[in-house]
């Protein structure tokens, strides 16, 4: 009798020693979740591209990297940066509420409200006041970057 309650107490032992050795080969194998990765649709330039749709493109590229998710540091969202103060002028100079807030994240719709702003403030297109008018208080850093993308683009159409 002692030697089978040995016997029961040693397979009892060599059970847990398995289900603990199976527990952690299998929790070390786990990868830890990664974040979802970003997918950036990169847009296509043509040679029918105007100027002004050319310096949209790096603009958005200084702005989000062409990241329609992408989020900045001052409630700014999406592909062009709009903030909240934009989606309001915008909504005030078509004469109603079309922008939401959520439209941000949708590059087309960022594109028609960044446009619906400059039509406002900049109907010539001016690429200088354009960047003012998208960011005030930049330094001239951000202008270089913005115009050595657009050049950039330019040659490569």
């Amino acid at each position: 009798m002692k030697t089978r309650n040995t016997l029961c107490a040693a397979l009892l032992l060599s059970l847990c020693a398995n289900i603990l050795l199976s527990s952690l080969l299998l929790s070390a194998s786990r990868t830890p979740p990664q974040p979802e990765p970003v997918i950036v649709e990169v847009p296509i330039l043509q040679e029918n591209t105007s100027d002004w749709d050319t310096f949209i493109l790096a603009l958005a590229w200084v702005e989000s990297r062409w990241d329609t998710q992408a989020e900045g540091p001052t409630n700014d969202l999406g592909w062009l940066q709009i903030t909240p103060i934009m989606v309001k002028d915008a909504n005030r100079i078509v004469g109603y509420d079309k922008y939401t807030l959520e439209d941000r994240l949708d590059k087309d719709k960022s594109i028609e409200i960044f446009n619906v702003i400059q039509d406002e403030y900049n109907p010539d297109h001016d690429i200088q006041l354009a960047l003012k008018i998208q960011n005030p208080y930049c330094k001239v850093s951000y202008h270089r970057a913005v115009i050595d993308k657009y050049n950039e683009l330019m040659q490569a159409l």
